[in-house]
């Protein structure tokens, strides 16, 4: 079950490679489902939602780095920088893995390995629609210093969020992605969750079978 989201993700990213005319970047839909089922196939014994659902926002944390750009009015400006790098996924991994250390007493190395894997899912992607991906920073040079430089010069922009919104949803060839990925992602959901349903169902009516079907306890 934990191969369906991601096998979605790679057929809707895989459309959109094929679509030459229209832009391959991915929603974070795509991130997000693959980040989940990076976490399914690595997280064994009890899983939560609130971790599913943490991991699935971790696949979709490189972006982070559009928010320097928004706030000058030009959103891809640091795009796919450092963020998108593997180093920088070592890092996440080692931030997560202290944190689940010390407030759930996690095992360290399997949470530094999971949360790496699935936060370099992200540039991994991202390597296939776009040559500019800092994936091997710090040995693929990226000026830090001409970036910061460049941030403090320019002013920032009142309407930078507005504008980066309006352009994401604005575009029609990006909501047509968008209502794409939507609906193969509420298919998989309404699978899933279906599916769920009626393994509860038939556990419950085998419960039911065993208790009427025990012998009754002999009166002495």
């Amino acid at each position: 079950m934990c191969y369906l989201p991601g096998t979605c993700a790679l057929l809707i990213f895989c459309g959109n490679l094929s679509r030459r005319k229209i832009n391959p970047m991915s929603f974070p839909i795509v991130h997000s489902m693959v980040g989940y089922s990076v976490y399914r196939m690595g997280k064994s014994g009890n899983r939560s939602w609130k971790e599913a659902a943490f991991f699935a926002f971790a696949a979709t944390a490189a972006d982070i780095d559009y928010l320097p750009g928004i706030l000058v009015g030009s959103p891809i400006l640091f795009h796919q920088s450092i963020t998108h790098s593997i180093a920088f996924a070592f890092v996440f991994g080692l931030a997560i893995a202290a944190a689940a250390k010390v407030f759930r007493k996690n095992s360290f190395l399997k949470s530094f390995l999971l949360s790496s894997a699935v936060y370099a899912t992200h540039p991994l992607l991202d390597l296939f629609t776009s040559p500019v991906v800092s994936l091997l920073w710090p040995f693929h040079p990226v000026d830090l210093a001409q970036q910061f430089a460049t941030f403090r010069s320019l002013p920032l922009c009142r309407d930078g969020v507005k504008d980066f919104a309006c352009q994401l949803f604005l575009n029609f060839s990006c909501v047509q992605r968008f209502w794409r990925e939507i609906f193969l992602l509420g298919s998989a959901l309404t699978f899933f969750f279906f599916r769920a349903a009626l393994r509860r169902l038939f556990a419950s009516t085998k419960r039911r079978t065993i208790l009427t079907d025990a012998p009754a306890p002999c009166a002495d």
